[in-house]
């Protein structure tokens, strides 16, 4: 069905004006109702609303539209700034486990490297008083320390300086860095103080001095007098004799005069050498700590009875033994 809106006046010139809505059926029938003006205009009014109410209606779902689109792209936004968070969060996290992981890795190589450093420090301090104990065999060592004491003045008692805590790693690291530097002078000195030679070089229950060091008579015949480079200590043939410091042997043969002898190399310029025994004990080349047993006394070479004749070298030349002894 199809209508519209029409008009039409009767014959009369001045005839009253009437509106005509006609009705077309898809069967080809019309039907025409007239209406009045009033009807018309209220009719008119009444479209013209619809039409309104229709525009509005588009418009608003229009608006609608666009402000769920809106909000929908809104959504996807935030959506997004969350997510970039979270994974922001998430990368934070990884870096926090791993830099804690790091610092625990670090703590623990840190706390092993310092055990490592104080069981080095004890192993050390455990050489140091073997080698003190080797040193002060008989409690005979004679280490002179005239270069190293300290001379303490009752009179000047000033004293001062800058105060440091120690405590903490300050006291570790204090404890490794110093403890390390005076276990190394400690170490200088005792290694040369392991090279001087100290103590008797035989047992003094079983020996005695029979010549001293310089210028004495000829032994042989008192006749003129001639320079004693060593100690002599008589005693039985047999009787043991001993390194009087820590060193390498040098030389372990007949020497002449000295007949069977044993000389031995201590560094730091100092040797000794071991006459007229009547066996040698070592080769050329063993290493011996002092007390090591070296020979046996005995009366070869240039000699009038069973003895040792002990030397002591400093930079090859013979010096006076008794101050070693």
């Amino acid at each position: 069905m199809l209508g519209w809106l029409g008009f039409k006046s009767d014959n009369s010139r001045y005839g009253p004006v009437q509106f005509s809505i006609i009705l077309a059926k898809s069967g080809g029938s019309s039907r025409v109702i007239s209406i009045g003006v009033l009807q018309a205009k209220c009719f008119f009014a009444l479209f013209c609303v619809v039409i309104i109410l229709v525009a509005i209606g588009s418009a608003y779902e229009i608006y609608h539209h666009y402000a769920i689109k809106d909000q929908i792209v809104q959504l996807e936004k935030t959506k997004t700034k969350i997510e970039l968070v979270t994974l922001e969060q998430d990368q934070r996290q990884q870096q926090d486990h791993k830099t804690i992981a790091a610092y625990q890795n670090q703590s623990q190589q840190k706390e092993h490297e310092t055990i490592a450093a104080y069981q080095d420090l004890a192993n050390r301090m455990k050489s140091l008083e073997s080698k003190l104990q080797r040193i002060h065999r008989h409690d005979e060592v004679k280490i002179s320390m005239k270069n190293h004491g300290v001379q303490e003045t009752e009179a000047l008692t000033g004293m001062g300086g800058a105060m440091t805590d120690l405590t903490g790693e300050t006291l570790r690291d204090w404890l490794l860095h110093y403890g390390d530097r005076h276990l190394n002078r400690l170490q200088t000195k005792l290694d040369s103080a392991a090279s001087i030679p100290s103590g008797y070089p035989v047992d003094m229950a079983d020996a005695k001095i029979t010549s001293h060091f310089g210028i004495r008579s000829n032994p042989f015949d008192n006749l003129g007098s001639e320079f004693h480079n060593g100690l002599d200590f008589a005693a039985q043939t047999g009787t043991k004799v001993y390194a009087a410091a820590d060193g390498v042997v040098i030389n372990a043969s007949p020497m002449g005069g000295l007949g069977n002898a044993v000389k031995i190399n201590h560094g730091h310029d100092y040797g000794t050498a071991y006459g007229h025994l009547s066996k040698i004990l070592v080769q050329n080349g063993s290493t011996v700590k002092i007390g090591d047993l070296i020979g046996l006394v005995g009366s070869t070479g240039r000699s009038t009875g069973p003895h040792l004749h002990y030397i002591v070298y400093f930079k090859e030349q013979a010096i006076d033994p008794l101050p070693y002894v």
